[in-house]
């Protein structure tokens, strides 16, 4: 392949970019041959998503090029970091609109969503307690009283559905556990045979909720695989076949990507997927990384949280937490099944955000975690070697590193 340059005549008025070209077209200038036909469309299609962006910098840029050569480097190091500081500011207020209007924080008549994960926190909280070595009797009171009210108003307010099952599932076992322990709150006890009472006319089933019992062996005969190969065998992956992947394997990706650990079981996170080529391409053209590859994936993921299962202003960032590791789930599922994945990051500001929920019709209580790429491994292919950080520079001593800490104090 080589490389020209050409003027964009599309959407991008009078912007000079780089396209690369075949031997055959360089010389020729032909540029209707259907190989670089396509690869002009994909490179127009970035730029086009990129201009509305790339138009408000402009004026900027030419100021800059007319006083860059008469102004002091201190004057522009100045600048810079102001005008880094006012951008840093202005999203930061951007993230926290967005995160007081759509998050579960407390408010008069919480969402559905948002009081689902309450729920869920909630009766999460007493699986937890009834997991542990040696569970205290009468343990979680005040949850369990928190829990029987949020369940009656949810019933009250939406109707039945698996959440509300699921939660009564564990108040039976708490329930139970306490009488068997002989200590049973009597009026603990009433509220919950009243619940179970309402719960057992509605028209839904599910067994469940609450904790079972496993031993050593069948955990570790499940978990202990060669996972030192695995993970070292898994690539960001940027050449892919032209067979299709089909969305059963998808499907099974994302079901494997469910058992993902989140905060008190809440599972805020998402996944759009896209096979379509033309959306595809829309959605890969707010994403600077993917150039060269982007238009060969199978499918294209939109990776999301939603923000009303955090109901705390601690919580504020517990969507990338969640949605990071989900991620990451994901990757390995995709690489379990065979198929070659991409992360892509989503590291960008508002306007680049606003435009991809748009394209790519995200929820608006939905925050972006990242993109990533699918599909069928070539025969033959090239990946980044990708250099790790020595295991010292990852792995603390925390006791040796207090200790030395105190000694200096």
């Amino acid at each position: 392949m080589g490389h020209d340059r050409i003027k964009c005549s599309g959407e991008v008025d009078c912007f000079v970019f780089r396209v690369r070209l075949c031997g055959v077209c360089r010389v020729s200038r032909d540029w209707q041959s259907p190989t670089c036909h396509a690869i002009i469309l994909i490179e127009r299609q970035q730029l086009s998503a990129r201009g509305d962006e790339m138009s408000k910098t402009d004026g900027r840029r030419r100021l800059a090029g007319y006083l860059g050569p008469v102004t002091p480097q201190w004057i522009k190091t100045t600048y810079n970091i102001l005008y880094s500081r006012w951008r840093l500011i202005n999203n930061c207020i951007y993230d926290y609109r967005f995160f007081r209007r759509w998050s579960g924080l407390p408010r008069l008549a919480p969402s559905r969503i948002s009081l689902r994960a309450l729920i869920t926190m909630n009766y999460h909280r007493i699986e937890k307690g009834l997991s542990l070595r040696e569970p205290r009797p009468g343990f979680g009171k005040y949850h369990i009283e928190k829990l029987v009210r949020d369940l009656h108003s949810y019933i009250d307010r939406f109707g039945p559905d698996q959440t509300i099952v699921v939660a009564v599932n564990v108040l039976r076992e708490y329930l139970e556990f306490n009488r068997r322990h002989d200590s049973v709150d009597q009026a603990i006890r009433e509220q919950i045979e009243a619940l179970q009472e309402r719960v057992a006319k509605l028209p839904v089933c599910d067994e469940r909720g609450g904790s079972i019992e496993l031993t050593r062996a069948q955990i570790q005969e499940a978990g202990m695989i060669d996972l030192h190969r695995f993970f070292a065998s898994r690539h960001s992956v940027r050449h892919f076949s032209h067979e299709p992947v089909p969305r059963q394997l998808i499907e099974r990706a994302v079901a494997m990507a469910q058992s993902t650990p989140s905060v008190c079981n809440r599972q805020a996170w998402r996944v759009y997927c896209f096979q379509d080529p033309d959306t595809k391409r829309a959605v890969l053209a707010h994403q600077n990384g993917n150039l060269g590859f982007g238009e060969q994936a199978s499918w294209v993921f939109v990776i999301t949280c939603d923000v009303a299962h955090f109901v705390s202003v601690g919580e504020r960032h517990q969507a990338w937490v969640d949605g990071g590791m989900f991620s990451m789930s994901l990757l390995h599922a995709l690489h379990s099944l065979g198929l070659g994945a991409c992360a892509l990051n989503w590291s960008r500001e508002k306007e680049a955000d606003r435009a991809l929920r748009k394209t790519a019709a995200i929820d608006e209580r939905d925050v972006i975690i990242m993109l990533a790429a699918a599909g069928h491994l070539p025969e033959k292919l090239r990946v980044a070697q990708s250099a790790r950080k020595h295991l010292h520079e990852v792995m603390i001593d925390g006791d040796e590193r207090r200790a030395r800490r105190g000694r200096t104090a």
